[in-house]
């Protein structure tokens, strides 16, 4: 089962993830993503695989948009993995080490 439940600096730090990826969605080619569908799936990853959310934050486009829609297009919604072994660019190792 996926969990939604996060720090609030996480919570803060996905929500700016977002907010960026909607700003340069036209610059990055992307479609519009719903702020809430996308913010779920960060969480739900960050949750069970890790991201490094200060990394993909700081992230250029081109990473912050292969991450990004990387999770988009190959989460398990019910796990939390990613399927065809797409693994992030910002994915952290050690998601309980900070």
């Amino acid at each position: 089962m996926v969990s939604f439940i996060i720090s609030p600096t996480d919570s803060d730090k996905i929500a700016k993830i977002v907010s960026k990826v909607n700003r340069k969605r036209k610059s990055l080619d992307l479609p519009r993503l719903p702020p809430v569908d996308l913010t779920m799936d960060l969480i739900v990853y960050h949750n069970k695989e890790g991201l490094d959310l200060d990394k993909l934050l700081a992230a250029n486009e081109f990473t912050m948009a292969h991450d990004v829609m990387g999770i988009r297009n190959n989460l398990n919604r019910t796990t939390g993995s990613c399927n065809n072994s797409f693994l992030p660019r910002c994915h952290k190792e050690n998601k309980h080490e900070d």
